[in-house]
Protein backbone atom coordinates (compact mmCIF):
# COMPACT_ATOMS: atom_id res chain seq x y z
CA UNK A 1 0.00 0.00 0.00
CA UNK A 2 1.19 3.09 -1.06
CA UNK A 3 1.57 6.32 1.43
CA UNK A 4 -1.84 8.74 -0.62
CA UNK A 5 -3.46 4.94 -0.35
CA UNK A 6 -3.03 4.89 3.00
CA UNK A 7 -3.77 8.89 3.94
CA UNK A 8 -6.94 8.32 1.90
CA UNK A 9 -7.54 5.08 3.99
CA UNK A 10 -7.50 7.32 7.11
CA UNK A 11 -8.86 9.80 5.58
CA UNK A 12 -6.22 12.26 6.09
CA UNK A 13 -4.43 14.92 3.72
CA UNK A 14 -0.56 13.28 2.82
CA UNK A 15 0.48 16.83 4.11
CA UNK A 16 -1.14 16.71 7.42
CA UNK A 17 -0.28 13.05 8.03
CA UNK A 18 3.58 14.27 7.31
CA UNK A 19 2.90 17.10 10.38
CA UNK A 20 2.44 14.24 12.43
CA UNK A 21 4.91 12.36 11.65
CA UNK A 22 7.34 15.16 11.88
CA UNK A 23 6.03 16.13 15.33
CA UNK A 24 4.70 19.59 14.07
CA UNK A 25 1.20 19.02 14.97
CA UNK A 26 -0.71 15.91 16.84
CA UNK A 27 -3.23 13.80 15.19
CA UNK A 28 -6.85 14.11 16.58
CA UNK A 29 -8.29 11.09 18.12
CA UNK A 30 -10.32 10.47 15.51
CA UNK A 31 -7.28 9.77 13.19
CA UNK A 32 -5.25 7.74 16.14
CA UNK A 33 -8.47 5.75 15.94
CA UNK A 34 -8.30 5.14 12.11
CA UNK A 35 -4.73 4.31 11.67
CA UNK A 36 -5.55 1.84 14.74
CA UNK A 37 -8.15 0.23 12.68
CA UNK A 38 -5.94 0.44 9.19
CA UNK A 39 -3.28 -1.21 10.90
CA UNK A 40 -4.38 -3.69 13.58
CA UNK A 41 -1.96 -1.33 15.97
CA UNK A 42 -2.71 -1.17 19.58
CA UNK A 43 -4.34 2.23 20.39
CA UNK A 44 -3.16 2.10 23.56
CA UNK A 45 0.61 2.10 21.53
CA UNK A 46 -0.18 4.24 19.40
CA UNK A 47 -1.69 6.95 22.36
CA UNK A 48 1.33 6.85 24.44
CA UNK A 49 3.97 4.49 22.72
CA UNK A 50 4.88 1.85 25.37
CA UNK A 51 4.62 -1.90 25.33
CA UNK A 52 3.50 -4.16 22.48
CA UNK A 53 2.16 -2.50 19.00
CA UNK A 54 0.52 -5.83 18.65
CA UNK A 55 -0.30 -7.22 21.97
CA UNK A 56 -4.14 -8.53 21.01
CA UNK A 57 -2.19 -10.77 18.94
CA UNK A 58 0.79 -11.57 21.08
CA UNK A 59 -1.16 -12.11 24.24
CA UNK A 60 -3.44 -14.92 21.87
CA UNK A 61 -0.12 -16.77 20.96
CA UNK A 62 0.28 -16.95 24.98
CA UNK A 63 2.52 -15.57 27.75
CA UNK A 64 6.29 -15.04 27.51
CA UNK A 65 8.73 -15.89 30.07
CA UNK A 66 8.50 -12.46 32.50
CA UNK A 67 11.35 -11.84 35.25
CA UNK A 68 11.96 -8.06 34.66
CA UNK A 69 10.35 -5.89 36.20
CA UNK A 70 9.66 -1.53 35.83
CA UNK A 71 8.48 0.84 38.12
CA UNK A 72 5.28 2.95 37.28
CA UNK A 73 6.27 6.20 38.43
CA UNK A 74 3.72 8.32 37.45
CA UNK A 75 0.11 8.32 34.86
CA UNK A 76 -0.40 10.63 32.27
CA UNK A 77 -3.64 12.26 30.70
CA UNK A 78 -4.50 14.72 27.63
CA UNK A 79 -4.63 18.22 29.58
CA UNK A 80 -6.40 19.83 26.62
CA UNK A 81 -6.78 19.75 22.92
CA UNK A 82 -3.93 20.77 21.81
CA UNK A 83 -3.04 16.89 23.23
CA UNK A 84 -0.34 18.71 26.45
CA UNK A 85 -0.14 15.89 28.36
CA UNK A 86 -0.08 16.23 32.11
CA UNK A 87 1.78 13.93 34.19
CA UNK A 88 0.92 13.13 38.18
CA UNK A 89 3.80 11.39 40.20
CA UNK A 90 2.96 8.28 42.25
CA UNK A 91 4.91 5.98 44.16
CA UNK A 92 2.49 3.13 44.27
CA UNK A 93 1.52 2.09 41.05
CA UNK A 94 3.01 -0.91 40.58
CA UNK A 95 5.50 -2.40 38.38
CA UNK A 96 5.44 -3.32 34.49
CA UNK A 97 6.72 -6.80 34.06
CA UNK A 98 9.39 -7.03 31.17
CA UNK A 99 10.68 -10.01 29.21
CA UNK A 100 13.93 -11.55 30.33
CA UNK A 101 15.18 -10.91 26.86
CA UNK A 102 14.26 -7.63 26.38
CA UNK A 103 16.97 -5.28 24.60
CA UNK A 104 16.79 -2.13 22.67
CA UNK A 105 17.55 -1.22 18.56
CA UNK A 106 17.81 2.42 18.21
CA UNK A 107 15.66 3.54 15.21
CA UNK A 108 17.82 5.31 12.06
CA UNK A 109 16.14 6.65 8.88
CA UNK A 110 12.54 6.66 7.99
CA UNK A 111 11.95 3.51 6.22
CA UNK A 112 9.92 2.33 9.92
CA UNK A 113 7.32 4.93 9.29
CA UNK A 114 4.60 5.32 10.82
CA UNK A 115 5.17 3.01 13.51
CA UNK A 116 8.57 4.09 15.11
CA UNK A 117 10.63 7.50 14.21
CA UNK A 118 14.15 8.13 13.61
CA UNK A 119 15.69 7.91 17.26
CA UNK A 120 13.39 6.27 18.76
CA UNK A 121 14.22 2.52 19.99
CA UNK A 122 12.45 -0.70 19.38
CA UNK A 123 12.34 -3.33 21.86
CA UNK A 124 12.90 -6.60 21.18
CA UNK A 125 12.51 -10.24 22.77
CA UNK A 126 14.57 -12.78 22.39
CA UNK A 127 11.97 -14.69 20.38
CA UNK A 128 10.85 -16.09 16.74
CA UNK A 129 8.32 -14.20 15.17
CA UNK A 130 5.48 -15.89 13.94
CA UNK A 131 3.83 -15.18 10.89
CA UNK A 132 2.92 -11.29 10.45
CA UNK A 133 4.53 -10.06 13.29
CA UNK A 134 6.85 -7.22 13.33
CA UNK A 135 10.66 -8.47 13.53
CA UNK A 136 14.09 -7.33 13.51
CA UNK A 137 15.99 -9.46 10.77
CA UNK A 138 19.60 -9.47 11.01
CA UNK A 139 21.24 -10.33 7.61
CA UNK A 140 24.39 -12.32 7.25
CA UNK A 141 25.98 -9.96 4.04
CA UNK A 142 24.56 -7.03 5.47
CA UNK A 143 25.85 -4.62 7.95
CA UNK A 144 22.34 -2.91 9.30
CA UNK A 145 19.78 -4.86 10.82
CA UNK A 146 16.43 -4.49 9.14
CA UNK A 147 12.66 -3.65 10.76
CA UNK A 148 10.26 -5.82 8.80
CA UNK A 149 6.90 -7.30 9.08
CA UNK A 150 7.81 -11.54 8.43
CA UNK A 151 6.18 -13.73 6.54
CA UNK A 152 7.10 -17.57 5.95
CA UNK A 153 5.44 -18.95 2.60
CA UNK A 154 7.29 -22.17 3.43
CA UNK A 155 9.47 -23.53 5.76
CA UNK A 156 13.30 -22.52 4.34
CA UNK A 157 12.17 -18.55 3.33
CA UNK A 158 11.07 -15.84 4.40
CA UNK A 159 9.37 -12.62 3.04
CA UNK A 160 10.59 -9.53 4.33
CA UNK A 161 8.02 -6.56 3.70
CA UNK A 162 8.39 -3.05 5.06
CA UNK A 163 5.35 -1.23 7.47
CA UNK A 164 6.03 2.05 5.85
CA UNK A 165 2.90 2.70 3.05
CA UNK A 166 5.73 5.23 0.77
CA UNK A 167 6.18 3.17 -2.95
CA UNK A 168 10.12 3.70 -2.14
CA UNK A 169 10.21 0.81 0.51
CA UNK A 170 6.94 -1.52 -0.85
CA UNK A 171 9.03 -3.90 -2.76
CA UNK A 172 9.06 -7.24 -0.64
CA UNK A 173 12.63 -9.15 -0.35
CA UNK A 174 12.14 -13.16 -0.50
CA UNK A 175 15.23 -14.54 1.61
CA UNK A 176 16.19 -17.81 2.81
CA UNK A 177 16.77 -18.66 5.85
CA UNK A 178 20.33 -19.65 5.63
CA UNK A 179 20.66 -15.98 5.05
CA UNK A 180 19.72 -15.02 8.57
CA UNK A 181 21.99 -14.48 11.33
CA UNK A 182 19.11 -13.62 13.55
CA UNK A 183 15.77 -12.60 13.27
CA UNK A 184 13.35 -11.71 16.51
CA UNK A 185 10.22 -10.20 17.36
CA UNK A 186 9.16 -6.86 18.51
CA UNK A 187 7.95 -6.11 22.05
CA UNK A 188 7.53 -2.29 22.04
CA UNK A 189 8.83 1.11 21.10
CA UNK A 190 10.50 3.90 23.17
CA UNK A 191 10.12 7.11 22.17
Amino acid sequence: MGLNRYCRDIKVPTQSYYGYEQGDRDPPLRVVTKIAETTGCSLSWLLVGIGDPFEARHAAEGAETYARTLPILATASAADYGCHVAYQDHSDLGELDLPESLHAIRVVGDSMLPLALEGQYVLVVDKEPAEGDLAVVDLRDEDEVLFKRVSFPIKTRVILTSVNPDPRYQVPRLVSRSEIRRMRRIWGLRF
